[in-house]
């Protein structure tokens, strides 16, 4: 009788058996992601849930399906043997696989972002599009998804611009010197304090920020709700175009500046 090079107990009694072992694997990794569902769901978002389950699962059927090769007389040592470098090669990914399945639980427990928030990881920035067991997705503003294995978020400076709802704009304002500073500076501050969109526990201000050969230099820091930007942005600078009109202002153009800064902490 020829013997099988592979597998020792290779027989109908055993098939069957194995087969019922991988099935209640699988029905077993059912309940946990049904239960996992009903207690964790509404406690932690999607994304934290979703590499939690996937994570469970995998596992639980990758040990039944272990147990059941087993029954069977599976020979890894022969499987192991043949492979040669193709083993060495699964190796290695196997250990990029677990390395990052690792960072992904903790990434879960660190929660530094979530799904539909903007970050940026070594000069990558994007919308988190999906985080799964071994990557997380960013959709780039080019319309470009890029993957990011989760061993490079753990291991790099990570940037959430999303974390908080607050942001701020801006406007520095390059004057000369036949002005009247501290009226100017007055009548820039009554504009911000005529808006409820400005926060002003985040100190919406303006101040001199330099005295060069080429003018004074003011800046115009407003803070608001991310969700009133763009709003009040343009309500902003109408008035403050309007007010450096009507008060004949003369701008060093070549030096006049305005930017935009978005708040957000840098997870290390």
């Amino acid at each position: 009788m020829h013997e099988n090079n592979y597998f020792a107990n290779l027989d109908i009694r055993n098939i069957i058996f194995a087969v019922i072992i991988f099935t209640i694997g699988i029905i077993i990794a059912k309940i946990v992601s049904y239960l996992l569902n009903k207690r964790l769901h509404s406690k932690v978002n999607h994304s934290q849930f979703r590499v939690l389950n996937r994570f469970l699962t995998t596992l639980i059927i990758g040990l039944f399906s272990l147990s059941a090769l087993q029954v069977i007389g599976f020979k890894f040592g022969v499987l192991l043997g043949a492979a040669g470098i193709f083993t060495l090669a699964i190796g290695f990914a196997s250990q990029l696989a677990v390395s990052n399945i690792i960072s992904g639980l903790f990434l879960y427990y660190e929660r530094p972002f979530k799904i539909g928030e903007t970050i940026a990881i070594n000069n990558v920035k994007g919308k988190v599009y999906s985080i799964g067991a071994l990557a997380v997705s960013l959709l780039c503003s080019d319309n470009t998804l890029i993957r990011v294995p989760n061993e490079t978020l753990i291991k790099h400076p990570i940037t959430n611009f999303s974390f908080t709802q607050d942001t701020n704009f801006v406007i520095r304002l390059l004057i000369n010197t036949d002005i009247e500073v501290n009226t100017l500076i007055a009548e820039l501050a009554t504009i911000l304090t005529k808006h409820d969109e400005l926060l002003f526990n985040k100190k919406s201000s303006v101040k001199i920020d330099n005295i060069t050969e080429t003018g004074i230099l003011l800046v115009m820091t407003c803070w608001t709700a991310k969700a009133n930007l763009n709003a009040i942005k343009n309500k902003i600078y109408t008035e403050v175009a309007n007010l450096l009109i009507r008060k004949k202002v003369k701008l060093n153009l070549n030096h006049q500046a305005v930017t935009l800064i978005n708040g957000g902490p840098a997870w290390q």
